[in-house]
């Protein structure tokens, strides 16, 4: 969270939600706590199948942290932004104007 310098509203856990990925119970957690539209979350990540497909599903926008690991996002689904380190995200928000 440190690297994001306080760009963060609010972190929402699995152990909140009391399940696990790749359960949209998760997702559907974070929405209602959020108490927001599905399209104004943004979900962060870096497993590309196992948080980008509960994220498309459910309708959040979602940034995808590629660590250069090699692994590739579905077919199907392109996150909204594709990033190397967790530390650009603040740059990605002043970009958007989020």
């Amino acid at each position: 969270m440190a690297q994001l310098g306080g760009a963060i509203d609010r972190v929402i856990s699995a152990e909140q939600a009391q399940a696990y990925k790749p359960s949209r119970q998760i997702f559907e957690h974070a929405h209602a706590q959020l108490g927001i539209r599905k399209e104004e979350a943004l979900h962060i990540c870096a497993s590309p199948h196992l948080d980008l497909c509960a994220a498309r599903d459910i309708g959040f926008r979602c940034v995808w942290i590629d660590r250069d690991t090699a692994r590739r996002p579905l077919d199907d689904y392109t996150p909204d932004a594709i990033l190397p380190k967790l530390d650009r995200v603040p740059v990605l928000f002043k970009q958007l104007g989020w």
